[in-house]
């Protein structure tokens, strides 16, 4: 086993919230629901991205249903339910999303160029800190139609910079019951310390 495989044998995640935003809004206007620990594995077989969550590995993976509304609610239960799936392999990580809808027909996702989202579109994703240090964050959000959106998010800068293009990969499909979303990111797309386990920062979003 490789040195690198070694130190991926195991990998900790701290959840620090899981939003649902439903209107335009900075991000977590309101203040964050008090962090809890999930402790991902590894997948325990192959995952397809391809916008279904119906891969056995999504099952045997960490999997998040507590979520809270921040905008127009103020850490309130949401009207809808959302699920999101957690694993890794030696190179990548994976994140699921099956979200629900009672009018799918009304789901808002034109098809659009990268890093084009509207704060009226539907989409969802995952802030990555993998400093843990909330300072710094890396954004992968993508619409039901699988446009995807990338950026940096600091303290420093004070607002989002769209400008940064990470190599990973969604895919999403608009169901009867709502939409799903697939990401699969490269670790060697993100920056983190040289630590077994990892312990980061993980904001799972919805709007």
């Amino acid at each position: 086993m490789s040195r690198l495989a070694k130190r991926r044998r195991r990998l900790c995640l701290i959840l620090s919230m899981f939003c649902v935003f439903r209107a335009a809004a900075p991000l977590c206007a309101a203040e964050p629901a008090s962090p809890q620990d999930v402790h991902i594995t590894r997948a325990s077989g192959p995952i397809e991205i391809d916008g279904e969550t119906s891969d056995a590995a999504w099952r045997d993976a960490a999997r998040v249903d507590d979520w809270y509304e921040t905008t127009p609610g103020d850490n309130t239960q949401p009207r809808v339910n959302s699920a999101a799936y957690l694993t890794f392999d030696d190179r990548y990580l994976y994140v699921a999303f099956e979200f629900s809808d009672p009018e799918p027909s009304k789901i808002r996702a034109p098809y659009a160029e990268p890093d084009n989202l509207a704060s009226s579109h539907d989409y969802g994703g995952v802030y990555i800190d993998a400093a843990n240090d909330g300072k710094t964050a890396m954004a992968f959000l993508a619409t039901p139609r699988g446009v995807r959106y990338d950026a940096i998010m600091s303290d420093a800068a004070g607002a989002e910079d769209a400008a940064a293009d990470f190599y990973w990969d969604a895919a999403a499909k608009v169901t009867d019951a709502g939409w799903t979303l697939e990401m699969r990111i490269p670790f060697a797309s993100l920056r983190y310390r040289n630590s077994d386990p990892q312990t980061w920062g993980i904001l799972l979003y919805r709007n």
